[in-house]
């Protein structure tokens, strides 16, 4: 579940999904003519990315919506659809290709009706929020029934098990060993240790 995609954010720029490596993100695919579902879920998005940036520290989680109504969705109407609910949330949009490429892989169900018909329509879509790790892989799902709350719980649980999998990282081990020099050269002299 999950995988590599392209697609455009509301500034016209390509993003792919390297773009989130090392990062926690939370992803979300609606689309802006949504009368209720994808308004309460984005609202949803934005409080749980707001507790977990006060309790972890600004930018921890990334909240990203991707619409899958390419065809009357613009980058436009991505920016200023999600922009309602945060100026964090990164809107993405793509070709029908592209959107279609990144939906399957995701596995996310949804079904645009004839649109050359009629421009005025409702697209049926699964709802559910993703989760995904730093290193890129899905760490959870929360579907449309989990409250706030379910949803920052299991964040907070996915977020600890992570951390207590990763190895302690040093950031450079070269400068530590260097301080740890500076700190025993008295003794050192004392000892002759270092002299010529």
């Amino acid at each position: 579940l999950g995988g590599p995609f392209t697609l455009v954010d509301f500034n016209g720029r390509a993003v792919t999904r390297a773009e989130f490596a090392g990062k926690w993100s939370l992803l979300y695919f609606g689309f802006t003519n949504c009368p209720e579902v994808c308004p309460k879920q984005l609202q949803k998005m934005n409080d749980v990315v707001e507790e977990i940036d006060y309790e972890y520290g600004k930018g921890t989680l990334v909240p990203v919506f991707i619409t899958i109504d390419p065809q009357r969705d613009s980058c436009a109407d991505i920016k200023a659809f999600v922009q309602q609910y945060s100026p964090k949330i990164i809107g993405l949009c793509g070709t029908p290709e592209q959107t279609h490429a990144a939906a399957e892989r995701w596995r996310v169900y949804y079904n645009v009706p004839d649109y050359s018909k009629k421009d005025d329509y409702l697209i049926d879509h699964s709802v559910v929020s993703y989760l995904m790790q730093p290193d890129g892989e899905l760490a959870a799902l929360y579907p449309q029934e989990f409250s706030e709350e379910d949803t920052l719980s299991g964040i907070r649980r996915r977020m600890a098990i992570w951390k207590s999998q990763r190895p302690i990282e040093v950031e450079n081990p070269f400068e530590l060993l260097e301080q740890a020099r500076k700190s025993l050269q008295p003794i050192f002299s004392l000892v002759g240790i270092g002299k010529e």
